[in-house]
């Protein structure tokens, strides 16, 4: 025996025509015939749902991770602090100089490969405008203006 439901273009009634269908593929001697499974909402629910908690914990440890790198910390003249990272690929730390209110650089702090702040003042330095132009880089030439 076999079962087709056709609907023609001139069907008065659609809503009955989908409940009539619905109630066939739900009867189970429809299901047994044509193996369909049963699916329920609640059991799809519970799998997307654990599937969400699960790539939420296997994110998690990443980003805790990478919150808690280590870092130097150095308090500017301006009694705000700033972190530094070391960078082991490159073997240097970086670096932040600290400017004072007249544009003149203070000193210069460096992050080291054992997380610890090195700090340079201009004081070490043997800077003068004569020979300010054989200092590389800001630190030290920053320490006095020339005119």
């Amino acid at each position: 025996m076999q079962m087709t439901v056709s609907a023609s273009t001139h069907i008065k009634n659609p809503t009955k025509v989908q409940t009539i269908n619905r109630k066939l593929v739900a009867s189970p001697s429809f299901q047994s015939r044509f193996h369909i499974p049963k699916m329920r909402t609640s059991a799809v629910s519970i799998f997307f749902g654990s599937s969400a908690v699960l790539l939420l914990v296997m994110l998690l440890p990443s980003t805790v991770e990478a919150a808690s790198e280590p870092v130097c910390t150095y308090r500017n003249s301006e009694d705000e602090t700033i972190f530094l990272k070391y960078l082991p690929l490159l073997k240097r730390g970086q670096d932040y100089v600290d400017f004072g209110q007249d544009g003149k650089c203070l000193k210069r702090a460096i992050c080291t490969d054992t997380f610890k702040i090195l700090v340079e003042d201009c004081v070490q330095h043997k800077i003068t405008c004569a020979n300010k132009d054989r200092f590389t880089g800001v630190f030290p030439a920053c320490c006095l203006k020339c005119p």
